[in-house]
């Protein structure tokens, strides 16, 4: 519940920002970097990288539709990804070694991607394709988004 309500925070603190379609942002708020890309719609994918916020708090992938917010949790997991051809998915647990090794491909995966598709129950909602000029935003969430299992 701790993570929903400060997911909801960091959201509406976040959300008045902006971004061209295809551009990574970055902002910071409550102990997390929060990386952002966002597609001609105004969809938005989100990662929120725990850099301060306690070790009661993991980090997370998120995407927002007009309507809605698809997050996956311990027990649902909407959200997938196809990253350069490669099926990649974020843990909702980095904590563990299992959870650990899977945050960490899908942020190095994220961090040079070309193409991310997103994938809403299995179906395709929206490609990026950064910008190569937002590149060395996006490089810094493989450092700043390191698997809590890491860093104990």
């Amino acid at each position: 519940m701790k993570k929903l309500t400060l997911a909801a925070l960091l959201f509406s603190a976040f959300s008045t920002v902006q971004a061209a379609p295809n551009i990574w942002t970055e902002g910071s708020g409550q102990g997390f970097n929060i990386y952002s890309i966002e597609d001609a719609k105004g969809q938005t994918l989100r990662l929120s990288c725990n850099t301060g916020a306690g070790d009661n708090f993991d980090h997370s992938a998120e995407f927002q539709t007009r309507n809605k917010v698809y997050e996956n949790t311990g027990k649902k997991f909407p959200l997938s990804f196809i990253i350069d051809g490669a099926a990649l998915s974020p843990s909702t647990n980095t904590d563990t070694r299992n959870g650990a090794n899977d945050w960490s491909k899908f942020t190095q995966g994220i961090a040079k991607a070309k193409k991310i598709d997103v994938f809403i129950n299995n179906k395709k909602v929206t490609s990026f394709t950064p910008a190569k000029s937002s590149m060395k935003i996006a490089k810094d969430i493989t450092s700043t988004c390191q698997a809590m299992f890491y860093n104990n």
